[in-house]
This record gives C-alpha cells, structure tokens and sequence, in this order.
C-alpha cells in the first residue's frame, strides 16, 4: 500500500511528482506479475490506512498503540 498525502504532492515539483507516479506504476507492474496489486490510497495516512483495512476487513493494531 502507497498512500499519497496531497500537502506532500503539492509541495513537490512536477517532475519528482511524474517520477514517483512512474515508480509507482512500475511496482505496480512487478507486483501484478506476481498476482497482486500495489494499491494506492491518497489523504493523510492516519486515515487513509485504518479506512483501507476496514474496506477489506482486515484487522490491523498500530505499533504504537497502548
């Protein structure tokens, strides 16, 4: 999973936004090769991460959790 905050996306230039985008595009690739897929999610990780789990209903416990 890549998840992509816009704040970090609009403070880069347009040329490290396209080569993240084709770095990601070719993990995609090499992972879909082995039968899965990258998946991408975009908002603050915070809540993009738990939102993601729960739309596949998988159980997840932060590191940092007490």
């Amino acid at each position: 999973m890549f998840v992509i905050e816009a704040t970090l996306m609009n403070a880069a230039g347009p040329i490290r936004r396209d080569q993240l985008l084709a770095h990601l595009h070719a993990l995609d690739d090499e992972i879909r090769a082995c039968g899965g897929g990258l998946v991408v999610r975009t908002g603050p990780a915070a809540t993009a991460i738990p939102r993601a789990i729960s739309e596949c209903e998988a159980s997840w416990t932060p590191a940092c959790a007490s």
